[in-house]
């Protein structure tokens, strides 16, 4: 009998060791994913993410907590690259579980709420400014003022308030986003890299004397983080040219494009650069 519990027990000892590797293993695969996503290396950061989901997809299930960060690494890099037929049911099932889960009305959810308003701008679908404001009312309401979440929601509320046209409404709000990007610790450089794009575009339609300064600082950051032929920077390049053409300097435009379109094919992305055009103010 003794021997039999002692049997139970080292058995019980070596399952929670073994899922304490697990966890492990799937924390080291989305910090590398998150590594090769930020180098530009999507392929790789694909493979990290799918086999950190599907760890955690073994270990916890797919409605845990855990896993729900995990597959809203994968769809927010799907979003990156523009797939959103790959990224829509990954991010709609992270919302359904963020809603559910007892107590979770801070970062995560907002975080759900954002990229699913980002998946709707991608594929002009209506509701994204309402997950953006909701998404703003949950951080605001737990006091998460100064996060990298609510600088996101911010500046992607304004692209879509943009997106509508309603340019003067979007300016102070995008200005107000980039202010706490860089007041935060926690916003990234591919944050205010993306966010520098935005405010230039909404920009160029409300206040176009400064639309160039504010493109230009947003290719200057990527370009001395990212390097020169970084796909981020051929993004900025994107809407440098776009913007160009709407202050009627369509000669000085395309080179411009040119480079981009360079940088962008070498990097197999023409869904990329569906994305960044997507979410560009129209």
């Amino acid at each position: 009998m003794r021997f039999h519990i002692v049997w139970i027990l080292v058995c019980a000892g070596v399952r929670i060791w073994a899922q304490e590797g697990d966890v492990a293993e799937a924390t080291r695969l989305s910090y590398l994913g998150s590594k090769q996503q930020t180098l530009g290396e999507y392929a790789g950061a694909e493979r990290s993410f799918r086999r950190a989901l599907h760890i955690l997809e073994k270990l916890a299930g797919p409605s845990a907590e855990i896993t729900a960060k995990a597959e809203q690494n994968l769809g927010d890099l799907y979003l990156e690259l523009g797939r959103t037929d790959d990224a829509m049911p990954l991010l709609e099932h992270v919302l359904r579980v963020r809603r559910q889960i007892p107590g979770d009305h801070g970062i995560g959810l907002a975080e759900a709420l954002d990229a699913n308003g980002v998946l709707r701008i991608l594929e002009r679908r209506r509701g994204a400014d309402g997950l953006f404001r909701e998404a703003l009312y949950t951080l605001a309401s737990n006091g998460q003022l100064k996060t990298q979440a609510f600088s996101a929601a911010l500046i992607h509320l304004a692209c879509e308030l943009g997106a509508q046209g309603r340019h003067r409404e979007a300016l102070p709000l995008a200005a107000r986003a980039i202010e706490l990007m860089e007041e935060t610790t926690t916003a990234t450089i591919g944050d205010r890299v993306s966010g520098l794009a935005i405010l230039a575009s909404i920009e160029a339609k409300a206040q176009p004397v400064s639309a160039e300064t504010t493109i230009r600082r947003a290719l200057s950051l990527s370009e001395s983080s990212f390097g020169p032929d970084h796909p981020r920077t051929g993004w900025v390049l994107v809407t440098y040219a776009r913007i160009l053409g709407e202050l009627h300097r369509a000669k000085e435009a395309t080179p411009i494009r040119e480079r981009a379109d360079l940088i962008l094919a070498g990097f197999k992305a023409t869904q990329q650069s569906i994305a960044v055009d997507a979410l560009s103010v129209r």
